[in-house]
């Protein structure tokens, strides 16, 4: 990825509707969907949005993104124009891995297919630390292969999924937040960011 300094883009495009979610109205998903699911309209979408100014867009970096990050390389110009906000980690592919395999399994599984991916050397010394049990080194290598996928686009900041941000501010955790902040800024130098449904609370936390 490349870094960029400066202010996030005043406009950042959401990417529910992309993967036929819809928090308002279940009723809407399947249209959405029918519509949404041939990727060439989606990229007229992010296209025409970036015409119309709005070049910020956050995607999710569970397997689903693939296809369309593929899609966006082969359009080098409008990759150019477009500001991606990777949103880290894919709560929902962690929930449902975590329920069938235990946390445990679920990390294992990822660092894995990582490993088929072509991140194999990460995936490796990941492995050897969920052995070990240094779960803040975990943390930073989680991180690294939730990031590699979005290698090529340029992205001002990554945000932290509201789930684990307001998970830690709830649960009173600091050392999560800290090794997010701490490992984005000493080896991506990207502006680390939070995603949350309780921005008070966080702002206390921040302030503390």
């Amino acid at each position: 990825m490349t870094g960029m300094q400066g202010i996030l883009d005043p406009i950042i495009l959401g990417h529910n509707p992309f993967f036929g979610v819809d928090h308002l109205s279940r009723g809407r998903i399947p249209s959405r969907q029918a519509r949404l699911s041939n990727l060439t309209t989606v990229i007229e979408q992010i296209r025409l949005a970036s015409q119309l100014g709005a070049r910020g867009l956050m995607l999710p970096s569970g397997d689903r993104v693939n296809p369309l990050l593929d899609a966006l390389r082969s359009e080098p110009a409008l990759q150019e124009q477009v500001h991606i906000y990777p949103q880290i980690p894919d709560a929902g592919q962690l929930s449902s891995r975590a329920t069938e395999r235990g946390v445990v399994g679920a990390v294992r599984d990822l660092l894995q297919e990582a490993g088929v991916r072509g991140t194999s050397a990460m995936a490796a010394g990941g492995m050897q630390t969920l052995i070990s049990g240094d779960i803040t080194r975990l943390l930073r290598t989680l991180l690294d292969l939730e990031l590699a996928r979005f290698d090529g686009f340029q992205a001002p900041a990554i945000f932290l999924h509201p789930v684990f941000t307001d998970l830690a501010l709830g649960l009173g955790l600091e050392m999560p937040l800290r090794t997010y902040i701490d490992h984005l800024e000493a080896r991506t130098a990207m502006r680390p960011a939070f995603c949350t449904l309780n921005l008070p609370l966080l702002l206390a936390r921040f302030e503390e």
